[in-house]
């Protein structure tokens, strides 16, 4: 299965736009989620259908902060959404080739340090109750390590025991990916888990 997640700083601009076309055309994602697309409901709804996928969901800002969107085409995965919440659109997504069913969570975690905790025990509380194999995705707004980051000064090592800790809690792994854990393009950043 091929998922690209995407901070996208808002999807309104017409590069962003123009870029999750160039996306779907050269690594044709089955999946594609959108963090943090900073848009009203009256306007995502009129941009969604403009990027070239046959469904999506989404799930609006939070006093103009936020926001996430979920795209999909039908073919040899099939898309349920089980729930969509204010930082997370959590799929039941069946590959037909394979002929196994899972679940992947488009997540935009808070930055707020004092969301961050019930952000990560809401997640561990799922974990008690998923039975699938389980792909959580997207902008975790936490590091594992210092080669995550790039410049400003180092980081204490305390700083990366949140994330850790809930990967050790639900054991879950950080699943590696190839080329540029940092690729800029046209002033936006993504990157893509292929």
């Amino acid at each position: 299965m091929r998922i690209i997640s995407w901070n996208v700083q808002g999807v309104k601009k017409a590069q962003v736009q123009q870029e999750v076309q160039f996306l779907k055309r050269t690594h044709k994602p089955q999946i594609l989620f959108l963090q943090e697309t900073l848009v009203n409901e009256r306007n995502i709804l009129a941009i969604l259908p403009k990027l070239g996928f046959e469904h999506f969901d989404y799930v609006a800002p939070i006093n103009h902060s936020g926001g996430l969107a979920v795209l999909w085409d039908d073919g040899p995965i099939h898309v349920s959404i089980l729930s969509e919440e204010p930082r997370a659109i959590h799929l039941r997504v069946y590959d037909s080739l394979k002929q196994r069913p899972s679940i992947v969570s488009g997540i935009y975690a808070p930055a707020q340090i004092q969301e961050k905790d019930s952000f990560w025990n809401h997640l561990v509380q799922m974990n008690n109750v998923i039975d699938l194999p389980w792909c959580i995705i997207g902008d975790c707004n936490e590091l594992t390590n210092h080669s995550e980051k790039r410049g400003g000064q180092r980081l204490p090592l305390s700083k990366f025991d949140r994330l850790n800790t809930f990967l050790d809690n639900i054991n879950a792994i950080s699943v590696p990916f190839t080329g540029s854990p940092f690729t800029w393009k046209k002033k936006n950043t993504f990157t893509s888990y292929l």
